[in-house]
């Protein structure tokens, strides 16, 4: 009997690991506080129209540019990073309760009930995500309840505790 192959893995030395650590949570930081108080902190208003500047390139005055009514394109990034930030997380604790409750209402009655929620998260995640949420988007219009539901039913299935597809 031969023993099992091992395939080398490369794994980064510790102080570049730490760096990029610091470096991710720096960036996170920044994207938080900039969605958190973007509308202190942008230039203009996101939804003023300037024609006279539209379709302006990126200077000291317009860091993104305008747009083609003349909005300022950075103002209305750091505006819409509140509203993302705020999808982001209401669809994540959405998707984690009602994951969770699934996955431990089927764990603990298990039988018929086990195998009933396991062909339901299986039958969706069989889907790829994007195919899903486009679909869904599709049925329930673009608005923000509606993308917040998008993420909720997109990623209910990975935390109910069933294993994903291999």
């Amino acid at each position: 009997m031969s023993s099992p192959v091992t395939v080398p893995v490369f794994r980064a030395p510790a102080g570049v690991r730490k760096l990029a650590e610091r470096l991710g949570f720096a960036l996170l930081a920044i994207v938080v506080v900039m969605a958190l108080f973007g509308w202190w902190l942008a230039p203009y208003d996101p939804l003023a129209t300037e024609p006279l500047s539209a379709l302006q390139p990126p200077s000291w005055a317009h860091p993104f540019g305008t747009d083609s009514l003349g909005r300022d394109v950075f103002s209305r990034t750091l505006a819409a990073a509140r509203v993302d930030l705020m999808v982001a997380i209401v669809a994540v604790l959405a998707s984690l309760t009602v994951g969770a409750l699934l996955g431990a209402a089927a764990g603990w009655a298990g039988g018929w009930a086990d195998r009933l929620v396991g062909r339901i998260i299986d039958t969706i995640m069989a889907f790829p995500l994007f195919v899903l949420a486009v679909g869904i988007a599709a049925a329930m219009g673009n608005r923000f309840r509606a993308s917040s539901w998008r993420r909720r039913s997109s990623t209910c299935p990975s935390m109910s505790g069933k294993p994903g597809p291999k």
